[in-house]
């Protein structure tokens, strides 16, 4: 199941592509307490993964639906605030995991990094080629 919190009206035609692919979709009124939404959803089939990627959410948040969801998936590029979380992606250039050492409970796996970067398959296809532009002096 997944869960598409605090989506905006012009993201919403994600969920059709989503759908197709198989996925189990629930859009949540961005005005609603997207917590307990997550957590009233939650009550209807086990959610194995819950994906966070929103700035203003943090470890109080992400606690807040720990009961309804079996792992939680923050991904981050800040490291600014506290997270309570499985796995913690953050894919910036420079980053490191010590970054995180007083952010995140000690069990935290940290996928940290550019070699976690969240890509469309068109663009991993494309590295080839676009590092062989590189290597003749082009963009």
């Amino acid at each position: 199941m997944q869960f598409w919190p605090g989506l905006e009206y012009q993201q919403l035609s994600l969920l059709p592509q989503l759908q197709a692919e198989g996925f189990t979709t629930h859009a949540i009124d961005p005005h609603e307490d997207d917590a307990a939404a997550i957590q009233a959803i939650a009550k209807t089939a086990p959610v194995n993964w819950l994906v966070v990627d929103h700035y203003g959410l943090d470890a109080a948040w992400e606690r807040a639906v720990q009961g309804s969801v079996m792992n939680i998936l923050v991904i981050d590029d800040l490291a600014d605030r506290r997270h309570d979380c499985d796995v913690l992606a953050d894919q910036n250039l420079g980053r490191n995991a010590r970054d995180y050492d007083a952010l995140v409970p000690a069990g935290t796996q940290l996928l940290i990094g550019p070699a976690y970067a969240l890509l469309r398959p068109e663009f991993a296809r494309a590295r080839t080629a676009a590092l062989a532009r590189r290597a003749e002096g082009g963009p």
